[in-house]
């Protein structure tokens, strides 16, 4: 959509709520691209008519090879003997990857240094030893996991997962550590209630087909949903996450 989102974000809030054009909601557009800009032609939770949300997308723990950790306690050690000597792959500044990286060495009360690099150059700096280690969005990690690439230590569900097999939630370590992609549906604010009523409905219908769960699962997301109030709840909750992050970060909007 460019810009992070916005600029999808504000298309979608400028039109026409006729039930017609609908916004695939991300957490990168709708709570960390507003935390990094000024002025945001959008408001988030009351400028749209949410829908529901339909699945969540972990993030996972990856470590180059040669790293002599095994598990997230042993990597949380190796970087505490090492004094912060390790480097923390991004797929930028701002990024999903980083925040959840920020999020992490703050449970962890571990440090590393942040490399920010675009789109996918985290994930070789990490497989190259340029940098040691990345939290990044599982769909972007699963295929160097499972042909032995990268080593994948834990990941940010709160509980098992089977689209994950054998990796651990990293909350059995840190226990409450929760910080997920997710995505969902809204459409432009004055929507009536009867067609927010009926996309709900439709949109059930989609995620529950064995098709889409087959998808999903591929990209290594499951279904998660939510009717239309409970999402925007659940935005507003994410932006104050979001918010706590970016600052933790030392991220200033621009």
């Amino acid at each position: 959509m460019g810009a992070g989102g916005l600029l999808g974000m504000e298309v979608a809030s400028n039109s026409a709520p006729d039930g017609y054009t609908l916004l695939s909601a991300s957490i990168a557009a709708m709570t960390i691209v507003p935390q990094m800009h000024k002025k945001v032609p959008y408001d988030s939770v009351n400028g749209f008519a949410h829908i529901g949300q339909y699945s969540v997308t972990p993030n996972v723990l990856v470590t180059n090879n040669s790293l002599p950790v095994r598990s997230i306690r042993e990597l949380i050690d190796y970087a505490s003997s090492k004094g912060g000597n390790l480097n923390m792959a991004s797929a930028g500044i701002g990024a999903q990857s980083h925040l959840s990286g920020v999020m992490f060495m703050v449970a962890a009360k571990m440090s590393s240094l942040h490399v920010p690099y675009k789109g996918g150059g985290g994930t070789l700096a990490v497989r190259v030893n340029e940098s040691q280690w990345q939290l990044a969005p599982a769909p972007s990690v699963m295929t160097i996991i499972r042909s032995g690439q990268v080593k994948a230590l834990g990941h940010t569900l709160p509980y098992r997962s089977p689209v994950l097999g054998d990796i651990p939630p990293i909350a059995e370590t840190l226990p409450g550590f929760s910080y997920s992609g997710w995505n969902g549906l809204s459409a432009p604010k004055g929507t009536s209630p009867a067609i927010v009523r009926k996309l709900h409905t439709l949109m059930m219908q989609a995620v529950n087909s064995p098709e889409t769960r087959k998808e999903l699962e591929f990209q290594a997301s499951e279904v998660k949903t939510s009717g239309p109030e409970e999402f925007r709840v659940f935005i507003q909750k994410e932006m104050g996450t979001a918010s706590a992050l970016v600052k933790a970060a030392g991220l200033k909007a621009e």
